[in-house]
C-alpha cells in the first residue's frame, strides 16, 4: 500500500523564472547552455523572441512551478533579486 502522505512525483516538472530585462519580461531557458558564464538565454514574453543576455543585467520576478509561485514577484518598496556572475 502506498503511502498516502508522500508527496506526488511531477511527470513533467518544468520551473519557470521569470526575469526583466530592458523594460521587458522574459522567461530564462533553463534547459539551454549558454555560449559562455555570466550569460542567459531567455525568451521574452511579448514576441517570443530569443536572445542570449548578461544575466547581471536581469532582475528576477518569479519563479513558478506548474502555475503556482515559489518565488512571488517582487514588491515595489523590495529590493530586487538580482542575478550574480
Amino acid at each position: 500500500m502506498a503511502d498516502e502522505s508522500a508527496p506526488i512525483a511531477k511527470a513533467n516538472f518544468r520551473p519557470l523564472l521569470l526575469i526583466e530585462i530592458d523594460s521587458r519580461t522574459a522567461s530564462v531557458r533553463l534547459k539551454k547552455l549558454p555560449s559562455r558564464p555570466g550569460l542567459l538565454r531567455i525568451r521574452y514574453e511579448d514576441d517570443a523572441t530569443e536572445a542570449e543576455v548578461e544575466a547581471i543585467r536581469c532582475k528576477i520576478l518569479s519563479l513558478e512551478d506548474g502555475g503556482e509561485a515559489v518565488l512571488p514577484f517582487v514588491g515595489a518598496d523590495a529590493e530586487p533579486a538580482r542575478a550574480t556572475g
